[in-house]
């Protein structure tokens, strides 16, 4: 039972430092060890160690122990060149034993891995590591200078002193207070303590090399290595600031707040109506003064749900350097990962849901966009190419960008693979602008790759990222430059949960459609839209504008009257116009899925319940951009 309660602190918290010691290993393998990287990285496998034994997982331990060896080997001194793929080999075995602890199993075997990572830390034992002994006397200790002296004679037969401070000149004329620091080479430098003991000595400190310079004394005994105690009553009272929350309790209360929301709706339609009944205005003044006292404790507890939600970018950037380093080294490159804007928070389920669709840029600016060092050394760029990822909050949503050095789009090949396909015709093709061009690379099987890979050349992945991001509520814009790179800019939603919406209705139902896709409303004559073959079309503002009529896109009956009222909505770098009958205002509304029974309806992206009780249809701008721009493809092949 007591298991069942520890066990999902301990995942949680695995995560945590198996993320810290990879991120640790990446940056220890580009600028080299230095005493601060490699004492972080230390604690983590030590905490880990501690945390599995603690718990019973013996084969994690084992492997965080012998990580453990090896880390206090290089934070000693000794060389860490070529140690990234082995101590990387070991983070994904902890986190392979971290999954069958989760799932119950017992599958990977750690003890060829443990062996690798002794022989690492035993094959710099013969030239012995280098350490920092700090020896401490006690102060009624008789003639210091000369007892001194004596413990240095003892180091020198079993290590090789390198420095003494202060200097034994020094400390021959009588210059000692209590303690005297020497910096040797041992081979057994655990060893010394016990040698260096003794009745006349308070304690013994073995410290790797260049820690004790900056250290302030602290009398922890004879056995002390160099590990500050903790401060219980800090980390007691750290511990009762924060506690965890399973984040299906923040699903559920996220739903009853949602809920709230729409109470608070329907108590100030209520009260309006109230408010027209002649001798109940005493009463629907009573009833506005609550529901809008409800309407601001309901806003302020949206506000803190939110922010209980929300995590930083960080949890979703951290896969990525790792995965890059393992994607380039298999295609033979070199890619330099640049993080920007980590800690912009998103709600966990669009960092959940939009995994994916980067997953699919930063493996095509590794596999298609980068070039090879030689390649890119002959158009004199540095061999190494570079990789942004960036993130910056922007109005009611954030930016995700992902943008490359490399090769850029060659966006005459694009247009060639489309005649291939069918999708065009090769005049029609030669019509198009850059822009144009650019968009056709989201176009389902359109791939420009020369070869398909494991990696990519399938044509399957930029029309997923365009989905997906659609999914959420949200666009993809291309810029691309040949020979320059290109860069994808993700415009996200903050939260999928509760978001602001414009009502329309068409038909005679009510829909919804959020107000970031929406640039404007219009009203255009009927005569001022035109049929051209398959689609709709007007100039707007001396631009063409393609129309999507939602009566026609969801099967409605068409209006008596035929105006023409248009809310202008955006779907990537492109504009539509949707015909609706009228709008009837915004507000907020809460997200609900349309659940498997409907599954899914095209153009529709979920439902929500009005103040009155009435269910509205959410409509998706992005998906009826596509329709329009589909047909409008569909008109250039005839």
């Amino acid at each position: 039972m007591q298991l069942q309660r520890l066990l999902p602190v301990f995942l949680s918290e695995a995560d945590e430092h198996l993320q810290a010691l990879e991120e640790g290993v990446l940056q220890l393998e580009r600028q080299g060890p230095n005493p601060e990287l490699v004492a972080g990285l230390f604690r983590s496998a030590h905490t880990l160690k501690g945390s599995a034994g603690a718990l019973g997982f013996q084969r994690m331990a084992e492997l965080a122990h012998a990580l453990e060896e090896v880390l206090e080997a290089l934070r000693a001194g000794r060389g860490g060149d070529g140690l990234a793929d082995l101590l990387l080999e070991c983070v994904d075995t902890l986190r392979a034993l971290r999954q069958e602890v989760s799932d119950g199993g017992e599958r990977t075997d750690v003890q060829a891995l443990v062996e690798r990572l002794r022989a690492w830390k035993e094959g710099g034992a013969e030239d012995g590591l280098p350490v920092d002994v700090r020896v401490r006397l006690r102060e009624d200790c008789p003639m210091r200078a000369a007892r001194a002296l004596a413990l240095l004679r003892v180091l020198r037969e079993h290590a090789e002193v390198e420095q003494v401070a202060p200097p034994e000149e020094a400390i021959a004329q009588g210059q000692l207070e209590l303690e005297f620091t020497a910096r040797v080479r041992a081979r057994e430098p655990e060893a010394l303590q016990e040698l260096l003991a003794g009745p006349e000595v308070e304690s013994v400190r073995v410290m790797p090399a260049g820690e004790a310079r900056d250290e302030r004394w602290l009398d922890l005994g004879p056995q002390a290595r160099g590990k500050l105690p903790d401060d219980p009553e800090l980390t007691r009272r750290a511990s009762l600031r924060t506690v965890r929350v399973d984040v299906e309790r923040l699903d559920r209360l996220m739903n009853l707040v949602g809920e709230l929301v729409v109470d608070r709706i329907r108590f100030q339609q209520i009260a309006e109506r109230l408010r027209r009944l002649d001798g109940a205005n005493g009463l629907a003044q009573e009833l506005a003064e609550a529901a809008g006292h409800l309407g601001r404790v309901a806003s302020d507890l949206q506000a803190q749900v939110l922010k209980a939600r929300m995590l930083p970018i960080e949890h979703l950037f951290s896969r990525f350097p790792r995965y890059v380093r393992d994607l380039a080294q298999r295609a033979g490159k070199r890619v330099e990962v640049v993080v920007e804007g980590q800690d912009t928070e998103l709600d966990r389920s669009v960092i959940e849901q939009i995994g994916g669709p980067l997953m699919h840029l930063v493996r095509n600016a590794v596999d298609h966009g980068i070039e090879p060092p030689e390649e890119r050394q002959r158009l004199g760029k540095p061999t190494a190419g570079r990789l942004r990822l960036a993130a910056v909050q922007e109005e009611e949503g954030i930016l995700v960008v992902v943008e490359d050095d490399g090769r850029g789009i060659d966006t005459d090949r694009v247009r060639e693979k489309a005649v291939g396909l069918g999708l065009l015709t090769a005049e029609a093709a030669a019509r198009l602008s850059e822009e144009e061009a650019v968009e056709l690379i989201f176009h389902p099987g359109l791939s420009t790759a020369s070869q398909v890979t494991d990696v990519s050349g399938r044509g399957v992945g930029m029309d997923a990222v365009r989905a997906g991001v659609q999914a959420l509520g949200g666009s993809v814009e291309v810029e691309t430059q040949r020979g320059r790179g290109t860069r994808f800019t993700l415009r996200l939603p903050l939260t999928l949960a509760i978001v602001r919406a414009l009502l329309v209705s068409c038909g005679g139902e009510r829909y919804a459609i959020p107000l970031a896709g929406v640039q404007e409303i219009v009203e255009v004559p009927a005569d001022r839209v035109h049929r051209l073959g398959s689609y709709r079309a007007t100039v707007l503002r001396g631009n063409a504008l393609p129309v999507v009529s939602v009566h026609e896109a969801l099967g409605l009956p068409a209006p008596e009257n035929p105006g023409r009222l248009l809310c202008v909505v955006t779907g990537g770098r492109r504009r539509v116009g949707l015909w609706v009958d009228r709008v009837l205002g915004e507000g907020e509304i809460v997200v609900k899925p349309l659940g498997s029974y409907l599954g899914q309806v095209d153009g529709v992206s979920g439902a929500t319940i009005l103040g009155d009780g009435r269910v509205a249809l959410i409509l998706d701008p992005s998906a009826l951009v596509r329709l329009a721009l589909r047909e409008e493809e569909l008109a250039h092949v005839g």
